[in-house]
Parts: structure tokens; sequence; C-alpha cells
């Protein structure tokens, strides 16, 4: 399935692009943090780190790679390396948000099931192969 492949690339390109320049990344984790501020409780939002920073920031350019990558060559092996990852992430934002981690980030954990059960389901194989 081409296009589901290529569809989870694409919201990856959006959302991991937003995280590439602090620029950008600052104004969405501050939308997060107001996010949590409404929905859950007012709290001060923690203070972001230079090294912090660059994290998001290098973990934004790994992500954008990946999805131009899934873009470009919508293969089923990449497309199972993906949906692996996506249960990965999505465990690891679940025993974050267990130990205190906002339960907004909860929507990212969300999007990553999404794209694994779409992408791990029997049956996918996408239209090539590598």
């Amino acid at each position: 399935m081409e296009k589901t492949i290529r569809f989870f690339a694409g919201l990856d390109l959006l959302v991991t692009g937003l995280f590439v320049l602090p620029l950008t990344a600052r104004p969405v984790l501050d939308l997060i943090f107001w996010l949590h501020d409404r929905l859950i409780a007012p709290e001060a939002a923690p203070e972001i780190g230079g090294a912090a920073m660059a994290f998001i920031n290098i973990m934004g350019v790994i992500g954008v790679i990946w999805a131009l990558a899934r873009l470009k060559m919508p293969l089923a092996p990449l497309a199972r390396l993906d949906g692996a990852g996506r249960l990965a992430v999505a465990a690891l934002l679940l025993w974050h948000i267990a130990g205190g981690l906002s339960p907004v980030f909860g929507l990212f954990a969300v999007t990553e099931l999404a794209g694994a059960l779409f992408q791990l389901r029997p049956g996918f194989t996408g239209s090539r192969t590598a």
C-alpha cells in the first residue's frame, strides 16, 4: 500500500520538520505545554536547555530524512521498519507519561500506534519490495 506508506511519511515530514530548527521547535513545544495547561492542569512549562534543544533539532533532522526516504521509496521493508520503530516510540512515550510527562504527549503515542497498526497489519506488503 504505497499510499499508506506515503501518508505516514508525509505526516512525519510535517511534524518532525517543525523540530528541525530552534525557531520552529520552540513554538511547537510551547503549544504542547499550552495544551497541557488548558486540558490537564495549570503548570509552568519546563525550561528547555541548549543540550535538550540540540537533541530535539537532531531528532527533527533524522525524522525528516527518514520521512523523505519513505516518500521517495515507499517499500514494504521500510514500512515494516517504520512500524516497528513506531511501536518503540509509542512504548517510550507511554513509559515517560507514566513517569510524569504530560498526558498531552499521548496524542503522539496514538499517531505512532496508528502508523504501526496500518504498516504491520497482516497482508500489508506495500507496492514494491527491496
